[in-house]
Formats: structure tokens, sequence, C-alpha cells
């Protein structure tokens, strides 16, 4: 238990050192694009970019309280791990409320993200899912922990036993 707190402790300053807008990435670069790419790609009507953007809208204001609760409590647990000593039941108990709050806006996520679904047409869709498919073989998914894309034989060698 001490390693796993240590190991906890470690990866919270590690986060706590790198400053907010490295770990953004790139999203900041796609804010407000997605829907405009979509509709050039996917061929949207007016009609379906507005029923985006509302959805959009409605599931961003929705999930914004719950990323304000979630910051103090983050900050909170930053301030727990650096004390001189932890205190474990108060660590693993924000914890809790931490992951709790996240799995409510991830579920908000994927209803948003079933409604923007339904806004869709079949083919909009299945061509959506193609130009996902491409997008992610451009970047090389998969293909820096195996040989070639293989995924029986990892790049280091060791085989990979399924679990069907």
């Amino acid at each position: 238990m001490k390693k796993t707190m240590l190991l906890l402790s470690m990866g919270a300053l590690m986060l706590a050192a790198v400053p907010a807008e490295a770990r953004r990435g790139h999203r900041g670069m796609m804010k407000g694009k997605r829907i405009e790419m979509m509709k050039a790609n996917l061929n949207l009507t007016d009609g379906q970019v507005q029923q985006m953007k509302a959805i959009h809208t409605d599931a961003r204001a929705r999930s914004k309280s719950f990323r304000a609760q979630i910051r103090p409590l983050r900050k909170q647990m930053r301030l727990l791990l650096q004390a001189d000593t932890i205190n474990e039941a108060q660590v693993v108990a924000l914890r809790s409320r931490i992951r709790s709050l996240r799995q409510i806006v991830g579920e908000q996520r994927f209803q948003a993200k079933l409604k923007l679904m339904r806004v869709l047409t079949k083919e909009q869709r299945t061509k959506m899912m193609e130009l996902r498919k491409q997008r992610r073989s451009k970047r090389g998914f998969g293909k820096r922990c195996f040989n070639n894309g293989n995924a029986d034989k990892p790049a280091w060698g060791r085989t990979v036993r399924s679990t069907l």
C-alpha cells in the first residue's frame, strides 16, 4: 500500500509541475471547428448543424458545473499528497468523490454523443466512421507498440495471450 501511495503522490506531483496549457494539447486549436469540419466532410444540412450546435452548447453547460466541482477537489488532493503525513482515508475518499464526478461527466459526454449521432443519417454515420478509421491509420494508431500493426506479437518480443 505504501508503494501505491508513493506512486500516486509522485504522479500527482509530476502532473502539477506541467503547465495547464501543455496538458491541453491540440484541443484548443479545434475549439469551435469540429462541427464546421463535419459539415464539409459529411455534407450536413444547415438544420443538422444547428441541432448539433445546440446539443454541444447544452452538453457543455451541463458538464461545466461538474468540472467546476472537480477543480477544487483536485487541488485539495494535491495538498493532501504534499503534506508531511498522508492521510490515506482522506485521499481515498477524495479520490472516490473525484472519480464519481468524472463518471457523471463521462456519462453526459456519451449521452451528447448519442444525440449527435441521432442527428446524422445512416450514410453520414457510415462516412464518419470511415473518416475516423482513415484518420487513425494516418497517425499510426497502435503501430508504436506492435510490430507492423501485428497485435499478436508486440515490438518488445513477448507474445500476447488472447483472453477469448
